[in-house]
């Protein structure tokens, strides 16, 4: 999924996932209010997908070590 974000300097949108600044006018976005609310939320997901896979993977473990 791509996300986009309003240049706050010129108003161009920018794909915050393929860019770390504005093509148009080369302003920084990392203090962005955008910016960082959406690198919260998809770090947020990393987090849990990380969680999900090591359940997983000790699940896995156990009963491999059953047999």
């Amino acid at each position: 999924m791509t996300y986009f974000i309003i240049c706050d300097q010129c108003g161009s949108s920018i794909d915050i996932e393929t860019k770390t600044e504005c093509p148009n006018c080369g302003g920084k976005f990392a203090e962005d209010e955008e910016y960082l609310d959406w690198k919260l939320k998809h770090e947020d997901e990393d987090i849990r997908v990380a969680r999900r896979v090591r359940i997983e993977l000790a699940a896995k473990k156990s009963l491999a070590e059953k047999n």
